[in-house]
């Protein structure tokens, strides 16, 4: 065995591996960058479903106020017709 040709071989092997890892690195950024932007996505559109929420239940309570108020004017109505 020459040792000049297993130095040499050392070296491809450990170049090819380099390459291999920063070729695997490369596509985990990028899978990472892609990842990151369906997260903001993700988040606007969470954060844009709870505000409606939030509005649907500020307006459903609005209308039950409504609701109340109506029915006791109907009800103070009512007594007022009946004492006369």
């Amino acid at each position: 065995m020459n040792p000049l040709c297993d130095f040499i071989t050392l070296c491809i092997v450990n170049t090819c591996i380099s390459i291999a890892i920063l070729e695997e690195k490369s596509a985990l950024e990028q899978q990472l960058t892609v990842y990151k932007s369906e997260r903001e996505q993700l988040v606007v559109m969470i954060q844009t479903k709870h505000n409606e929420a939030l509005n649907w239940h500020t307006e459903a309570v609005r209308l039950q106020l409504l609701l109340q108020q109506q029915q006791q004017a109907g009800s103070s109505e009512g007594t007022e017709s009946e004492g006369m």
